[in-house]
């Protein structure tokens, strides 16, 4: 089976950071993405999650309006409330890549390394095992 997706938009609030479970850093946070066709726009939201350390570094360099291109997979939550069944689409993030740029009101943030850049290069992706990106 194949269940990926690449997606980019803009986060719609700050990531919220929490660690759960057996101290794995948890990044939770809402993209909307812009659809356009002909003279018709329409935008949709989704709720993202990202696990690990690439989560936390997420978190830590994009808030509110960042764009951002995200590749994962898509995951239906099911709870019950008040005896009604609800469900919605999460986007469980596998790996991201910083875009825009400070000139374009964005922030494309970055990583610090003993000894390298101070802020990853345009296109980079962090993620804890880059080899399952689909790119």
């Amino acid at each position: 089976m194949l269940n990926n997706i690449v997606i980019k938009g803009n986060l719609t609030k700050d990531c919220e950071l929490k660690t759960v479970g057996n101290g794995t850093e948890l990044a939770t946070f809402s993209i909307a993405v812009n659809d356009k066709y002909k003279d018709n726009e329409k935008t949709h939201f989704f709720d993202c999650k990202f696990f690990g350390k690439s989560g936390a570094a997420f978190a830590q360099y994009h808030g509110r309006g960042s764009q951002c291109l995200l590749v994962g997979s898509i995951e239906q939550e099911r709870w019950e409330k008040d005896g009604q069944k609800r469900s919605k689409v999460v986007i469980n993030v596998r790996s991201f890549e910083f875009v825009g740029s400070k000139s374009d009101g964005q922030s494309t943030g970055g990583h610090s390394e003993p000894q390298g850049p101070q802020k990853p290069s345009e296109g980079s992706i962090m993620d804890d095992d880059t080899d399952s990106a689909p790119f």
